[in-house]
């Protein structure tokens, strides 16, 4: 019995297609990490990766600690992240 090719199938596991990674938004934002970006030194990767999750871990507890409506948020907000 001869099958004749009926194109790829879409839920084969190597040609699934997801509509994120795939689109060229996707492709172009993750291109764009510093993780992937070329022409960065290793000590430039880590100090940018590093400074985005700082933000991410300083953030709350200046904008919503208990110390928020007070000139000192900015710096309690350091020292709890940094003890985190």
């Amino acid at each position: 019995i001869q099958t004749k090719w009926r194109g790829p199938e879409p839920f084969a596991g190597d040609q699934c297609y997801a509509p994120l990674p795939d689109s060229g938004f996707g492709k172009q934002y993750v291109k764009n990490l510093a993780f992937y970006r070329e022409g960065l030194q290793p000590w430039q990767r880590g100090i940018e990766i590093g400074m985005a999750h700082g933000y991410f871990i300083i953030g709350p507890f200046v904008s919503l600690g208990p110390l928020r409506n007070t000139p000192e948020a900015a710096t309690v907000g350091l020292l709890c992240g940094c003890v985190l």
